[in-house]
């Protein structure tokens, strides 16, 4: 029984319908940096995702997509 629906980012819906958004201290970091170029290649990568993955939005940000 999957008492969570799915939704885009980092949005989780329960079986109710209460919807709640969680944050991630490594996102947020990853999207401080000083360079705009490495904020916009991590943005770039973390609006592909489905599930976010840490370990790919830190090798965008060093420029390895």
């Amino acid at each position: 029984m999957n008492l969570y629906k799915k939704m885009p980012f980092v949005w989780v819906q329960n079986k109710i319908g209460l919807s709640w958004q969680i944050t991630l201290t490594q996102l947020i970091e990853l999207l401080s940096y000083k360079k705009s170029e490495k904020v916009g290649s991590v943005y770039k990568a973390f609006l592909a995702m489905k599930k976010i993955i840490i370990a790919v939005l830190e090798k965008a940000a060093k420029g390895n997509q």
